[in-house]
């Protein structure tokens, strides 16, 4: 059944898949410009980094949603 809701998830969803493609191409083009191997193992690391928070943020997103959740429905 289609509801708003799956459309603007959907589209959020496509949206951040979107970006983190352009991420990743533009950190591969930066790590093809380095010269050493000391600046590439910094990027990598840095990319490694940046994903692990994004996926720790969208936890923690999802889990604090579900609480507000669930506290609006105990206030109706």
């Amino acid at each position: 059944m289609f509801t708003w809701n799956t459309y603007y998830q959907e589209n959020l969803r496509r949206d951040h898949e979107i970006a983190l493609a352009m991420q990743d191409r533009y950190i591969k083009s930066l790590s093809a410009d380095c010269q050493s191997g000391l600046t590439r193992l910094s990027i990598k690391f840095l990319e490694m980094l940046g994903t692990r928070l994004v996926q720790w943020g969208e936890r923690l997103q999802c889990r604090c949603a579900d609480l507000a959740m669930t506290r609006t429905n105990r206030a109706i």
